[in-house]
This record gives structure tokens, sequence and C-alpha cells, in this order.
């Protein structure tokens, strides 16, 4: 799974992951690489990407979690 964002929700989102045998959180993407990959070593994560796009097309990622607000969402 990738995840989308740096946001305080996500926080919740991987406590959960990490209780569950069936999903690895392997990336996390943010408008900002350094953040991204910050945010990635905090949190044991594989690979942290300065785009969303990167983690779009990355051939190991099966769902993604889309923490942005609402309206950066497309309808």
């Amino acid at each position: 799974m990738g995840d989308i964002s740096t946001a305080h929700i996500n926080r919740l989102v991987l406590a959960g992951a990490r209780e569950s045998d069936r999903v690895d959180v392997v990336a996390m993407a943010s408008r900002d690489r350094s953040r991204a990959e910050a945010y990635a070593r905090e949190n044991a994560i594989e690979r942290g990407y300065g785009s969303y796009e990167d983690l779009f097309v990355d051939a190991e990622i099966e769902a993604v979690y889309i923490s942005l607000p609402n309206s950066l969402h497309v309808e």
C-alpha cells in the first residue's frame, strides 16, 4: 500500500496497518520530497516520494490511501 500526504490522520492508518497481516505500507508520497523521505524514515516505510505521480507508477503499490482534504480530490 502507498500513502499520500503526511497528514496527521495517517498515524491512525499506519497503526491499523501494522496490526494487520494483510497490509504492508511500502511507500509514502508528499508534494515535498524531503518531507516524504523524513516521514518514511520516522515510520519505517521503505520509500518516500516527492510527488504523488511517482507513487502511482510504483509497480509494487496495489492500493493507495488518500488522506488529502476533500477539496484536493478529483470529482
